[in-house]
């Protein structure tokens, strides 16, 4: 009995010793071989492939400086470690990436640094207090230095700090050219503006005062008015240097009550000559936009047809610049069609056209007819000629959507889907689509399902009556199989 106590404990021992190495084996191949298992939708919680092909391309040093106070309040002192995961994640695909994680103190090093002191709010044991602390970070190689001045959460540290890791290691930056003076100096587009600068050097383009030479792609908004012959073929001929020009037509003004006004311009009898048909009638779509609506001392939300509702199904997946898109709203916008270019978005198949100056008001929302999919906006990557007769290159994009209001700041801060969607088609005109995946990450849109009449009042009824339904027939089968068995006991 002895023996078999003693063989039963060298046993155990042996497996203790077996269960150890294990764990020990397996943290040191952990600490050599790195990878994360991440089962949400978007890869939220891992890099996407983008962020490491740029870590891995890598071939100087670059420092992170890490400034995180120690004694953070308790809704904070969580993302300290997310941040420190990351960043791991991050170097663990080059040694040419460098963490360094350093203790703010007095505050006189992150001052020196870049990075700025912040107020933040303790609560406490039941006490509110405010304290100043630290949540920054600098990425610096040789004399180039970007800062991510706070760090709130990391939902979208990935991007900021992909970007700047790109931004130090790029000698230099391209350039885009915003051409303003054809009746859309009004437009505010500043979101777009200082998203686009933290990437490239973006600069108002007037055709009589800058090089076109100089820049690497032109984004037209909301022309009004005529181009001359000479700013055209200025265009053709860019367009044959290697470079893009993004299009996007409005063909009405909306004003504030409502009433829309067309807009007349050249450029859709220049934009016909690489094959783009421009719709005149605005498009309307049951799957919308909520908008809001003033009636005399009250305001109310509801579903406005002309706001149109881009799902993720009707996004081209197969082009890198709209993977993954989804939310989009894009205001009174016209149809745009070309059988030689990409598709880059559509309607559902409800939709419908409707044309005239009459007041765009939710309440007065023209009838249904021939619904059909239409095409909102296309991608020219390749030409059968240019207006010039000659082929483009192939690295040369034309691209043209039929609407402008969803890049302004007003509809930009209320749908971040659509600066993505625009941040997107630029890096795509300027061949870098390394930021795109790593953007939509954090953009999700889960609408309901539209359904039938049919289909709805079943979902109705079953929800009223279902549950009953089923306690009752589970109630009967119950009471059958009680009443057999005393039957078979008598």
């Amino acid at each position: 009995m002895w023996l078999n106590k003693f063989k039963k404990l060298n046993i155990f021992l042996g497996l203790s010793c077996l269960t150890v190495l294990i764990i020990v084996g397996v943290n040191l191949l952990a600490n050599k071989f790195f990878y994360r298992f991440d089962l949400t939708e978007n890869k939220t919680y891992s890099l996407s492939k983008e962020s490491v092909t740029t870590v891995q391309s890598l071939k100087d040093p670059i420092e992170i400086r890490v400034y995180f106070s120690k004694d953070l309040p308790p809704d904070l002192a969580t993302v300290k470690d997310q941040v420190a995961n990351l960043l791991g994640e991050y170097s663990s695909y080059n040694k040419n990436l460098r963490i360094k994680y350093i203790d703010p103190g007095d505050g006189e090093k992150p001052t020196k640094d870049g990075v700025p002191k912040l107020r933040l709010n303790d609560v406490r044991k039941d006490k509110f207090e405010v304290m100043d602390g630290y949540m920054g970070l600098v990425i610096e190689k040789g004399k180039k230095k970007e800062i991510i001045p706070y760090v709130e959460n990391i939902s979208d540290l990935e991007y900021r700090v992909t970007l700047a890791i790109k931004k130090v290691s790029v000698l230099k930056l391209k350039r885009v050219g915003l051409v303003y003076g054809r009746g859309s100096e009004s437009l505010k587009l500043n979101a777009l503006i200082g998203e686009l600068n933290k990437i490239y050097d973006v600069k108002p383009f007037a055709f009589d005062k800058d090089n076109i030479k100089n820049f690497d792609l032109l984004i037209i908004t909301a022309p009004k008015e005529n181009f001359s012959a000479a700013e055209l073929k200025q265009l053709d001929n860019f367009l044959l240097n290697d470079k893009s020009v993004i299009v996007l037509f409005d063909r009405y003004s909306v004003s504030a009550n409502l009433v829309a006004t067309e807009n007349q311009t050249n450029l859709e009898a220049w934009l016909d000559k690489y094959g783009f048909k421009i719709g005149k009638e605005l498009v309307l779509d049951n799957i919308s936009g909520s908008a809001s609506f003033n009636q005399g001392f009250f305001s109310f939300d509801t579903a406005y047809p002309y706001w149109l509702k881009i799902t993720k199904d009707r996004f081209n997946s197969t082009n890198p610049a709209l993977i993954g898109l989804d939310g989009v709203i894009t205001p009174w916008a016209i149809s745009v069609d070309n059988p030689a270019g990409e598709t880059i978005f559509k309607t559902s198949p409800d939709a419908w056209l409707v044309s005239g100056s009459f007041p765009l008001l939710p309440e007065n929302i023209p009838y249904k007819t021939n619904p059909g999919v239409k095409s909102l906006g296309v991608i020219l990557s390749k030409a059968t000629s240019s207006a010039l007769g000659e082929k483009l290159s192939d690295n040369s994009n034309l691209i043209v959507l039929g609407d402008a209001d969803f890049i302004k700041d007003e509809y930009v801060s209320k749908d971040r889907a659509n600066l993505v969607l625009m941040q997107n088609l630029v890096d795509y005109s300027l061949l870098d689509n390394s930021y795109a995946n790593i953007r939509v990450k954090n953009i999700s849109f889960r609408p309901i399902k539209e359904l039938k009449d049919f289909d709805r009042k079943l979902v109705r009824y079953v929800n009223l009556f279902g549950i009953s339904v089923v306690v009752v027939i589970i109630g009967g089968i119950r009471y059958w199989f009680r009443r057999k068995t005393k039957k078979i006991e008598f």
